[in-house]
């Protein structure tokens, strides 16, 4: 079934990477705020992945915390995705990804991805430093390439977050700048209307999209493969089922159950004293277990 089988999560992380525009003083970095009230911390989506009738894996999307990336606070995404015991002997998925968003912007600061799919192994952690205009790749613990940055940008699962508060009309085409990994891309989103889509979870109204590339790269519009995405047309946009056809048939998620996050406080510098305290307990209890060893 090949790599495309149990990347649920690696197609939603490519499908709706955002680049939106943002002001550079010239000594200072001038973050933009974007207010919203539809997900926070513990927002759980889980999903099936069949290939035709067949249940071949499992995927999850979910705010797990918040953590620092300097003094920004971020909500940290995780995304998991597996094949099931009877069909890891064919093809066995163990992937995770994981992101750091901004809370108060939705930009991010952190991308994390470690996949292993088969006899395919590829782990990369991309770094986003706005202040010096540049994004850092680290493949394998080795420093690889760096990416110029000229404005806040999304990585492959906080623009699925992002994606959920733009203003989606049918018949319309959004262009849309993605960064995967280590290049930006021109990519392509045509609303193609309004469906009601049956999963595990729910029936739902739904807006389907279908996302593309004009010339070179990544979804590439070809005949040989096309990918849909089904969001609720409600407040949550909420992505319930994604569809990919290869040449070898479809590949399908479907939601299986859906858990909302819990609202943002008012007083964020609550959870940054929070965070800052947590971080000098553990730099506290790592100096202790270094001078332990010292006396050994």
């Amino acid at each position: 079934m090949g790599k495309t089988l149990i990347k649920f999560a690696c197609i939603i992380v490519l499908t709706f990477s955002i680049l939106l525009g943002q002001a550079f003083a010239q000594d200072e970095v001038r973050f933009r705020t974007v207010p919203q009230f539809i997900f926070g911390v513990g927002e759980t989506m889980e999903f099936t992945i069949n290939y035709g009738v067949i249940s071949a894996g499992v995927a999850t999307i979910r705010i797990k915390d918040f953590v620092l990336a300097g003094d920004r606070i971020c909500f940290r995404i995780q995304s998991e995705a597996r094949s099931r015991k009877f069909f890891d002997p064919f093809f066995k998925v163990r992937d995770h990804v994981e992101s750091w968003m901004d809370v108060k912007g939705l930009f991010s600061w952190r991308f994390e991805k470690n996949l292993n799919e088969g006899k395919y192994h590829d782990h990369k952690v991309v770094t986003y430093d706005y202040e010096a205009g540049h994004a850092t790749v680290i493949d394998d613990g080795v420093p690889k390439d760096t990416t110029m940055l000229r404005h806040e940008v999304q990585d492959g699962i906080s623009c699925l977050f992002w994606a959920r508060l733009l203003p989606i009309k049918t018949d319309t085409v959004l262009t849309i700048e993605t960064l995967d990994i280590k290049k930006i891309y021109q990519l392509k989103v045509r609303v193609l209307g309004i469906d009601t889509v049956n999963t595990p979870a729910g029936s739902f109204r739904c807006y389907k999209v279908e996302p593309f590339l004009e010339g070179e790269g990544i979804f590439k519009k070809d005949k040989a493969g096309k990918i849909w995405l089904w969001f609720t047309n409600d407040a949550l946009r909420i992505p319930v089922m994604l569809q990919t056809k290869v040449f070898f048939g479809h590949i399908t998620a479907r939601l299986t159950d859906y858990t909302p996050g819990k609202p943002l406080p008012k007083d964020l510098s609550i959870i940054r004293e929070e965070l800052l305290g947590r971080q000098s307990k553990n730099a506290k209890a790592q100096t202790k277990e270094i001078d332990d060893e010292g006396e050994y």
